[in-house]
């Protein structure tokens, strides 16, 4: 895993959009196909994923 400045963003859950924040990059050995590391918090719980699509949230919004 790579870890980048972590920033907000979007991941598609149930044909929703909801958010999360990224803070890394892993490669897969399988596929060569980069997956986000994503951070967000669902029923009081904060857990970590990996996903294959997010959506950048619009420039300027802070942390």
């Amino acid at each position: 895993m790579f870890s980048v400045e972590p920033y907000f963003a979007e991941r598609q859950t149930a044909g929703k959009w909801s958010p999360c924040r990224v803070i890394g990059v892993a490669g897969n050995t399988s596929d060569l196909s980069p997956k986000f590391v994503v951070e967000y918090v669902e029923d009081g719980y904060t857990c970590l994923a990996f996903e294959d699509f997010i959506k950048r949230r619009q420039p300027g919004n802070p942390l």
